[in-house]
């Protein structure tokens, strides 16, 4: 998901938040950061500006070029242009020479004998954008503003593109997060910052609770769904245009713009999480809990036509579903990013969703009217009976992580976040959209998440010796998760604990005696990990559940070897299929690598960055044992100066169809896993 910072300022007042502190809490709330950058180049900002058309003539020695002359700051410049809607006494944004634009510095050049001080720009040029996704209206014509603009306005400023652009990678189990408005309420949480107020004013809405609607209208077959409708007679005249606010979100999330409703409906998605719908009236439509039958398709009669002058009666439909699998079905791939949309969402109410769709829609003129809306089969108090429950004991919590906490200083974050707790009790309140926690261990990430793990204390062990363990080679780390991640691979963070059965079966490097983190209490998971493969295989397994393909990952963390001091090793896991292919020496074109080849190359790699020399210290044995675990005929000890450093091959269709991790006779493919110390 691509991130705009100032569209995330309209719901958390971010002012005092600087962007390194804003990136840093992103990944602390467990969204990877792939990047973040200004969506201009700052060197170019001095040197583009408005500017008015004054003349505009045809090239003297050219049939398709224009002569143009432009004023910007009370100066004249000529501009020589290709567009084709180029006009005298259009307001336009120039690029005098010394810009920046797609990564190349303009210059003063002659183009068919003629000198060209820079160029009139689009918006595919100013914000450097794949000409794929660029509206086809917009294509190879410079991007036109409204002539009451005044030349002395800032372009950055006055499109809102003096912004910092954010990607960030939500993990499957975090479907529920993919929103601007959701996004907004972790940061709150985490950060101590205020909410905005959301609710537009002036709107007059009466919404009705209605349960006997005409059945022609929409059939549903399962209670547990929520579904809010209205009619509206919706412009569908091409006249009326996406404000560039909308377009400029649509654009950095590589969508291309289809039409003024098509456009609001995308808007609204990214920034609530939940999708309107267009419907026929009298259309049957059924919905069965998972999947919308006789799909609805927003890309019907009406909206793919790209022009028409007229105006339609269009009823549009917001659902919501309790069922924690629910994934709207839709066949489309030009909605790709909609495609794994858990409809439960972020609890925004789909009646409020269709209110503020309905007022942006009025506020751009896109609608000449609408009706109330109204709710069909909600389920008694919005599903407040489906909260769920983990009893998490105040004594269980302190020796979990070695220290008491405030527990009411965490309880006021969460709250923002939808949960609650019953202190009497014990008893933790789960929000309906968190369907990724089910157990104690999951509530307590969920508190030293918000309590933030640098404010813990202890002194016990194994907190502070794992981190030193961890801090003492923070540059390894930096240096190989660069390596890494240049090769598509994407980090996984899992428990540190497992249970008695999972201890043996994983195995990796035989050791002997369980180190038990509790045995006061009866938990399924209180053996500290011998190995990184089980969380690796959990995280493959939600991936792969989750329809992600050519999945790889890889994890640092410490593993024990006993309870004797300073008896744990910081440890690498990686784990990928054998589809993975990518250029490893840059000089051979088109160069293909084997799975055990890769992971050579990687090994490689990563003793280089150690400064270790790899001719003849590093050597491959035959694996003798773990055919539990490998497939001995494609899998390897790996030893440097005759110390068994890692274990490295094809994992054993017995042990993933044991632990019902992958169906490999579905998938056809072979899962690969490294664990290096």
């Amino acid at each position: 998901m691509k991130i705009l910072l100032n569209e995330l300022k309209k719901f958390i007042d971010l002012d005092k938040i600087t962007i390194d502190k804003l990136i840093e809490s992103l990944n602390s709330l467990s969204y990877e950061v792939e990047y973040y950058q200004r969506i201009h180049n700052l060197k170019s900002k001095s040197f583009i500006k408005l500017a008015k058309v004054i003349s505009c003539k045809k090239h003297p020695n050219a049939d398709k070029l224009s002569l143009c002359k432009l004023e910007t700051n009370n100066k004249e410049y000529q501009v020589v242009c290709g567009a084709k809607n180029i006009r005298e006494g259009q307001t336009v944004i120039h690029a005098l020479p010394g810009s920046i634009i797609n990564d190349q510095k303009l210059e003063v050049k002659k183009i068919r004998n003629v000198l060209s001080y820079g160029m009139v720009l689009s918006i595919e040029e100013l914000l450097n954008l794949d000409k794929n996704i660029i509206d086809d209206q917009e294509k190879n014509n410079i991007l036109v503003l409204d002539n009451r603009i005044s030349l002395k306005n800032n372009v950055f400023d006055l499109l809102k593109i003096d912004d910092y652009l954010i990607e960030i990678s939500i993990l499957p189990d975090r479907i529920y997060a993919n929103s601007y408005q959701f996004l907004a309420k972790e940061l709150a949480a985490f950060l101590d910052l205020k909410l905005l107020d959301q609710e537009e004013k002036n709107i007059k809405f009466n919404p009705e609770i209605n349960l006997d609607l005409n059945e022609k209208d929409l059939i549903l077959t399962n209670k547990a769904v929520s579904l809010a409708t209205a009619n509206a007679i919706v412009n569908l005249n091409n006249k009326v245009k996406t404000p560039f606010e909308i377009k400029l979100l649509l654009y950095l999330n590589n969508i291309k713009p289809k039409n003024n409703i098509l456009d609001l409906i995308y808007y609204f998605r990214l920034i609530y999480g939940l999708s309107i719908y267009e419907v026929e009236k009298n259309q049957k439509y059924q919905f069965d809990g998972q999947i919308i039958n006789n799909k609805i398709d927003i890309f019907n009669k009406y909206f793919k036509q790209n022009k028409i002058d007229e105006t339609k009666n269009i009823s549009f439909v917001a659902i919501s579903s309790t069922k924690k699998e629910n994934v709207l079905g839709i066949d489309d791939d030009k909605l790709d990013f909609m495609a794994r949309q858990n409809i439960k969402g972020t609890e925004f109410s789909q009646v409020n969703l269709l209110k503020n769709f309905l007022y942006y829609g009025k506020k751009f003129d896109y609608l000449k009217s609408y009706t109330d809306i109204i709710i069909k089969n909600k389920i008694i108090n919005d599903f407040t009976n489906e909260i769920k429950t983990i009893k998490l004991e105040e004594e269980f919590l302190e020796n979990y992580i070695g220290e008491k906490i405030n527990l009411y200083d965490v309880l006021e974050k969460l709250k923002i976040i939808g949960f609650n707790y019953i202190k009497e009790k014990e008893l933790w309140k789960i929000p309906n959209y968190r369907f990724n926690l089910d157990h104690k261990q999951d509530m307590i990430e969920e508190i030293i998440r918000y309590y933030k793990i640098e404010n813990i204390q202890s002194k016990k062990y194994p907190i502070t010796k794992e981190f030193i363990k961890i801090e003492n080679n923070k540059y390894f780390i930096e240096k190989v998760s660069e390596l890494l991640i240049s090769y598509g691979f994407n980090e996984a963070k899992n428990y540190s604990f497992v249970n008695n059965n999972e201890f043996n079966e994983y195995n990796l490097w035989d050791i002997k005696k369980p180190i038990f983190l509790n045995q006061k209490y009866n938990l399924k998971n209180n053996i500290l990990r011998n190995s990184l493969l089980k969380g690796l295989l959990n995280s493959h397994n939600l991936n792969y559940k989750n329809n992600f393909e050519d999945i790889r990952l890889f994890e640092f963390a410490n593993i024990y070897f006993s309870d004797q001091e300073d008896d744990f090793k910081l440890t690498l896991g990686l784990i990928f299929d054998d589809k993975i292919t990518y250029k490893l020496d840059q000089n051979i074109e088109n160069q293909e690598y084997s799975p055990l080849l890769v992971g050579n190359k990687i090994i490689k790699d990563i003793l280089n960055i150690l400064g270790l020399k790899t001719e003849k210290y590093l050597t491959y044995k035959e694996i003798k044992t773990k055919e539990d675990i490998f497939n001995k005929a494609q899998a390897v000890e790996v030893y440097y100066n005759n110390k068994l450093i890692a274990y490295f091959g094809e994992l054993s269709p017995k042990i993933l169809r044991a632990k019902k991790y992958i169906r490999i006779d579905k998938i056809k493919a072979h899962l690969y896993y490294l664990e290096m110390i």
